[in-house]
């Protein structure tokens, strides 16, 4: 599984700004778990080691008004782009493919977490700060970090095959969420 990110271009308009949002995303909710009804039938060739697909992602809306700027920062899951192989959408694959939108989760809040600074800050200071180029650097930088741990993610279980390992990732990715609530 590898995700997309999108990071928008970040407008320092006194109007809001907001990226383009695909009609099926579905924003990360704890309380509402991935079900197999929202990945797609795999249509086309197989791809070896791979029997699911999440497409999953962190977005940033920048805005700002009189009182500065404001920073918006969510993952979201979209079902359009997420698929499972026919006869392979077992329990444990979807506990799997939920481990990678959670883990686009926890980076998401440690983003969001990056970004407290700017949060309401004086769009003139913003623009003396560089803010525009700094918010752009964290989420590129949590962005690779969060790619080389989904890739892990996927190597150390086998994509859930290994059982042991994804029951341990699956503690630690909860751990994680939990703590970061």
């Amino acid at each position: 599984m590898r995700l997309f990110l999108f990071a928008s271009a970040l407008l320092l308009a006194l109007a809001s700004f907001s990226p383009p949002q695909k009609p099926d995303q579905l924003p990360y909710d704890p309380d509402r778990p991935l079900t197999w009804d929202d990945f797609r039938p795999r249509a086309m060739v197989p791809i070896p080691g791979y029997k699911a697909y999440t497409w999953s992602g962190i977005a940033i809306d920048l805005s700002s008004n009189d009182t500065g700027i404001h920073i918006n920062t969510y993952s979201y899951f979209v079902p359009s782009e997420s698929w499972v192989e026919k006869d392979a959408g077992t329990p444990e694959l979807l506990r799997h493919e939920q481990g990678h939108f959670d883990l686009t989760e926890l980076y998401t809040r440690e983003l969001r977490t990056l970004l407290e600074p700017y949060q309401n800050m004086d769009v003139s200071e913003f623009v003396r700060k560089d803010g525009q180029a700094t918010v752009q650097r964290l989420y590129d930088e949590t962005f690779d970090r969060m790619n080389a741990e989904q890739d892990r993610y996927d190597k150390e279980t086998g994509h859930s095959i290994n059982r042991e390992k994804q029951l341990a990732w699956d503690a630690d990715i909860a751990q994680r969420l939990s703590a970061t609530r």
